[in-house]
């Protein structure tokens, strides 16, 4: 397991939450904000292609 961080601006935490579920099953993620930036544990660092689904998750994103 190891400590994530993902930007805070315009994404949701409950919206982060399920895709983190989404893609590591069902565990304490421990999401917490830190700044502007959400700080979360899980089993591996997300990767550039979950870092993009995560950018199409934030709210008033029409791209």
């Amino acid at each position: 397991m190891v400590w994530d961080t993902f930007d805070t601006y315009r994404l949701r935490k409950d919206e982060l939450g399920k895709y983190l579920v989404k893609c590591f099953g069902p565990c304490e993620f421990y999401i917490q904000v830190k700044g502007d930036v959400y700080v979360f544990w899980i089993p591996q660092l997300l990767t550039a292609g979950q870092r993009e689904k995560i950018l199409d998750l934030r709210w008033g994103d029409s791209t």
